[in-house]
């Protein structure tokens, strides 16, 4: 099979947007449809072509990401993975993978990240699971806070048009984003692509959503979107799905769950997208009617292991040398020192010292954001001690204080 490999243009958006639909079984609606045009960066599509015709497709969204210590890193955001069923396991993802990775190299972006249809495809590729989040769902009349709201605050939630959320997004999730690492900041076009006037604002055609804004001294600091499904279910159907809860503040995050929990004529509250350490589960008082499920969120990608590594801040001073093995971006395998200061800043330079720690590039994808414990993955046979001590001291060095969190699907 010979195959072309190439940025589309926009005339070509159809066609090539035709293989992701076959690859996922799914249509989506028009508006949907036309919101991903919007964002679509022509320039950093790939099609993978058989005699003319789209086989395979990828796409890079330019993004920032917030990491320990609050530096926003250039990432590469990996979307609209997809091969036709027809042309499976004829090495076209792995073609396009190839030609993706460096063309991020040559960007300049020392990250990669993506949401995954399937957990076992991208280890190969270099990536790792760097954040976890949660799936939810509580009887509403089972969501008892364990302390009365705080009237002291000065904050109140009001409900939201498109057109206020429209000029009001983008400063709450810049705030947001500030507040969790792990966070992916978007270009500015993002935000009008997803709520300004067009075809797209018939969201979801018929479903548009409830909006609503906590502000507190006239700064927005959270925001909350929901939909009410089964509306004419009998009694103990009703559902209210929260489709995003972003807050700035833990005054605006505890505001917001109790509008949510005490909006009326529900039964049940679903929630995704949920951070592993969200402090909604103690802020009820019996934690366990709240059901939790766990699923990978972000997958990450060191595509520059130095300036990457470097990037970031570390929680103790420390010198460590770690042994990368990363057959598929080759220009990182090797061994580094990882040296950081008192301040949390570090360096990370090559050398030919013995490593104190061997893992693989997928394995420091996982640990590079605090969300993975390099200690779980050495008793998980993942990550091998050279030196006594050194697991240790890498468990010290890249512990963050919070579990990064991402709600950016993209």
């Amino acid at each position: 099979m010979s195959l072309e490999l190439r940025p589309i243009s926009e005339s070509e958006y159809e066609r090539w947007n035709q293989v992701p639909y076959a690859g996922f079984s799914e249509i989506p609606p028009p508006s949907q449809i036309a919101m991903w045009r919007a964002k679509l960066e022509f320039d950093r599509t790939l099609g993978a072509l058989e005699d003319g015709d789209f086989v395979g497709t990828t796409a890079v969204n330019s993004f920032q990401m917030h990491v320990p210590g609050g530096a926003m890193v250039p990432t590469a955001g990996v979307t609209a993975v997809s091969v036709l069923p027809t042309h499976r396991r004829r090495g076209v993802l792995s073609a396009m993978m190839r030609r993706q990775l460096d063309d991020i190299r040559a960007a300049g972006e020392p990250l990669a990240a993506l949401w995954a249809s399937e957990s076992v495809i991208y280890p190969r590729f270099g990536y790792g699971l760097a954040v976890s989040g949660e799936e939810w769902h509580i009887d509403r009349v089972r969501a008892e806070f364990v302390r009365p709201p705080n009237e002291e605050s000065g904050g109140r939630v009001r409900m939201a048009s498109r057109e206020d959320v429209a000029s009001r997004f983008e400063g709450i999730y810049e705030r947001v984003v500030g507040a969790h690492h792990g966070m992916l900041q978007p270009p500015d076009s993002w935000w009008y692509s997803t709520w300004a006037d067009g075809p797209w604002s018939e969201a979801a055609e018929k479903h548009e959503p409830f909006l609503a804004i906590y502000d507190r001294n006239g700064v927005d600091e959270g925001f909350i979107s929901y939909q009410v499904t089964d509306w004419t279910s009998p009694r103990g159907g009703r559902q209210l799905d929260v489709q995003r809860l972003i807050a700035s503040t833990s005054e605006a995050h505890e505001a917001l769950w109790r509008f949510a929990f005490g909006v009326d004529l529900v039964d049940r509250i679903h929630a995704r997208n949920r951070s592993v350490g969200d402090a909604l589960p103690w802020m009820l008082r019996d934690q366990r009617q709240l059901e939790r499920s766990v699923f990978d969120m972000i997958w990450l990608r060191l595509v520059d292991v130095p300036r990457a590594l470097e990037a970031r801040t570390y929680s103790t001073p420390a010198r460590l040398v770690i042994e990368v093995a990363d057959t598929f971006c080759p220009w990182n395998e090797g061994t580094y020192i990882l040296e950081s200061d008192a301040s949390g800043a570090a360096s990370c330079t090559p050398t030919d010292e013995a490593p104190h720690l061997s893992l693989s590039a997928s394995d420091l994808g996982a640990i590079y954001l605090g969300g993975t414990s390099p200690t779980t993955l050495a008793r998980a046979g993942r990550v091998t001690e050279q030196l006594p001590g050194a697991l240790a001291k890498a468990e010290a060095m890249f512990r963050t204080d919070a579990a990064p969190w991402c709600d950016l699907d993209f």
